[in-house]
């Protein structure tokens, strides 16, 4: 971009005082890409107020130029700063989004969790009853068994 800024040729055509303007006020034709635009430094005309305040502050259009480049530099590099904020916000979005992304799969893991965790107490309980039964088939032929040893 600074190059296309450096590239583009600006040659002031005429510099006359126009009327009814304050002392230092002057109009010019400047040509921007082979367009020969006339440049009237007011308030009507101006897009920006920096840029109005640039060429009120002086009466050398070369000066205000290489002010308005210079205050070009810095809205290029905010504009850069803008856009890196922006990468980094969009990267924090990225990760905020995969981690979002893991907490909406939760719900079906702790089901399958749950699934599994009832099986497993079905089990267990089965297991027990099991155990329960083997106690008392174990208790009865210890009781034939002394039944037996007695007679």
């Amino acid at each position: 971009m600074e190059a296309e800024i450096m590239a583009a040729k600006l040659k002031i055509q005429k510099a006359e005082p126009m009327e009814g303007k304050a002392v230092g006020m002057k109009s010019m034709e400047i040509e921007v890409g082979g367009v020969l635009n006339e440049y009237k430094p007011n308030a009507e005309f101006a897009r920006n107020e920096e840029i109005l305040k640039i060429v009120e502050e002086t009466t050398d259009y070369k000066t205000a130029l290489a002010k308005f480049y210079i205050s070009l530099d810095d809205y290029k590099k905010d504009i850069w700063e803008y856009n890196k904020e922006v990468s980094s916000f969009n990267e924090e979005r990225r990760e905020c989004q995969s981690i979002c992304d893991m907490v909406a799969r939760l719900p079906g893991k702790i089901l399958e969790h749950n699934k599994r965790a009832k099986n497993l107490a079905n089990w267990a309980k089965l297991l027990k009853i099991a155990e329960e039964d083997l106690e008392r088939k174990a208790r009865k032929r210890i009781h034939f068994l002394i039944l037996a040893s007695a007679s």
